[in-house]
């Protein structure tokens, strides 16, 4: 009599774990769902890694259209093509852009638009010790091209310093954010003008603004970073059309019947 042969087929699975991977897979679906739904600020989180995609290495694969009313730049040696004021600066943003990408500093500078004009954006890392105003050696190319950027344009220029909110460390340099942030915009201004005789001195000008100007919220180690910054902003002048527009008053406008009498 022939044997019977054993069945190798594997156990039925049980009914409760068929019910757990449905579960699961439910819980999954759940989730992924919240995390699209939910809200991180989406548009300033982009607008600063649009501003330092250079000290992370992002490249933006298009320009992007401006539409800020601000003046034109003045720049030396370069013809201007009549186009709207927005695309004409975007074009002048992206001959400065090519020019960081020539020399492979994209890591370290991003150029962008604001209504100030054009600013040459870094984090502070990449020029100095934490709590520190030292420019590091290994800044000395990326400021060097930054001092022949200047001087392809005649504008004002001021150099400023930013922190995050991060309570200085007790080994720092700098236990004051504000002196921090100025004494970094300092050392950036004395090298450019110390190191390249053609940097015009006139034009230059310093800001330290601590803490007080944050990109992006400070909760993240994260937004820290993008906010820990040196800013060179190649001004763009501009006269008001209406010099009264610069001065605001905390009080009442003042009445128009102020005149005082004539003494009899």
């Amino acid at each position: 009599m022939a044997k019977k042969s054993k069945c190798e087929c594997p156990p039925a699975c049980p009914e409760w774990l068929i019910t757990f991977s449905d579960m699961m897979s439910l819980l999954l679906t759940f989730f992924i769902m919240l995390v699209a739904l939910a809200n991180f600020e989406s548009q300033k989180i982009k607008d600063a890694i649009v501003s330092l995609r250079g000290a992370f290495g992002y490249m933006r694969p298009s320009a992007e259209p401006v539409t800020m009313a601000t003046p034109n730049l003045r720049v030396s040696g370069i013809p201007h093509v009549r186009k709207g004021k927005g695309e004409e600066k975007e074009n002048q943003r992206s001959k400065i852009e090519a020019r960081i990408l020539q020399e492979r500093l994209d890591r370290v500078l991003a150029a962008e638009l604001t209504k100030e004009g054009i600013v040459l954006v870094s984090l502070s890392p990449m020029f100095f010790e934490p709590g520190g105003a030292t420019i590091k050696p290994e800044g000395y190319r990326a400021l060097a091209l930054a001092a022949e950027i200047l001087n392809s344009y005649d504008n004002d220029v001021r150099i400023e310093g930013h922190t995050s909110n991060a309570s200085p460390e007790a080994e720092w340099e700098y236990q004051d954010l504000w002196k921090l942030s100025g004494a970094r915009a300092e050392a950036i201004l004395r090298f450019l003008v110390e190191r390249d005789p053609k940097v015009d001195a006139k034009r230059l000008s310093y800001a330290g603004f601590g803490s007080q100007k944050p990109r992006v919220s400070n909760k993240t180690k994260i937004g820290q970073a993008f906010n820990d910054r040196v800013e060179i902003k190649i001004l763009a002048n501009a006269e008001p059309e209406d010099t009264s527009a610069h001065l605001r008053g905390s009080r009442d406008e003042i009445p128009d019947d102020t005149e005082v009498p004539a003494p009899e």
